[in-house]
């Protein structure tokens, strides 16, 4: 479990972040459950993992803010399904658009 929730987190970080570095600027979004702010009867699993990608994520963003790349968390606590609200697609992209385009807030969550 952890590491497919994880490592491809870290495999997709240390990809574009030698980047981002040396251009001063760009973001890292990262999209967890529930159980990475709140632990669920029966989630341990994911818990633990969703847990540890959120705490590096957090991180990272108060390692990297002085170089200029923003890092984002959102943890979702609903269904994605299309036209239900907090969990269409679309109310989630325009969640990730603000909470990047405002970067005033490390995360954010939905459905909670």
């Amino acid at each position: 479990m952890f590491n497919m929730l994880v490592g491809g987190a870290l495999t997709a970080a240390a990809a574009v972040l030698p980047g981002m570095r040396q251009a001063s600027n760009g973001a890292l979004l990262f999209t967890t459950g529930t159980t990475a702010v709140r632990p669920l009867p029966g989630m341990s699993n994911s818990g633990i993992a969703l847990c540890g990608l959120r705490s590096w994520a957090r991180g990272l963003h108060d390692d990297l803010a002085a170089e200029g790349v923003w890092v984002g968390h959102l943890s979702i606590g609903a269904p994605i399904v299309p036209g239900t609200g907090e969990g269409d697609p679309d109310a989630l992209a325009d969640r990730w658009y603000q909470l990047y385009q405002n970067r005033n807030s490390f995360e954010t969550t939905v459905g909670f």
